[in-house]
């Protein structure tokens, strides 16, 4: 996974600093197809553990991906057309999902409780 984010990474850094945008482009569909890819691989991991290469023909398809056009090709010949299908559901479901300004609310919420009941374990009231 090391060599799948780290030189990614580096040239998605540099492709944000060009003025050009056939490789941001090029780098945002790669790490479209990575998320894809580890979200598919989160609920098959279990079977493909069992095949002993492939870690290795995993390395390599990331390796393609991430040279020429790899991942612009993936992505118009498998993940765009399953997404075009699914947008409509995903529109709804996004949207139905809370906004940033209230995930900082309950996380800010959860982190002062959490402060206060370690304030008061730690200076328990004399009775």
């Amino acid at each position: 996974n090391m060599i799948c984010f780290a030189y990614p990474m580096y040239r998605s850094f540099k492709a944000l600093e060009t003025k050009e945008e056939d490789d941001d482009t090029q780098w945002l569909t790669y790490w479209v197809i990575f998320a894809y890819f580890n979200m598919l691989e989160y609920f098959v991991d279990f079977i493909l553990s069992y095949f002993s290469y492939y870690f290795f023909v995993k390395l390599f398809f990331f390796l393609w991906l991430a040279h020429g056009n790899g991942s612009v090709k993936v992505y118009k010949a498998v993940i765009r057309p399953i997404f075009l299908k699914i947008e409509g559901p995903l529109d709804k479901a996004v949207a139905g999902m809370p906004n940033t300004k209230t995930l900082e609310k309950a996380a800010e919420t959860v982190t002062s409780a959490v402060g206060n009941a370690a304030h008061n374990e730690t200076n328990p009231k004399n009775e």
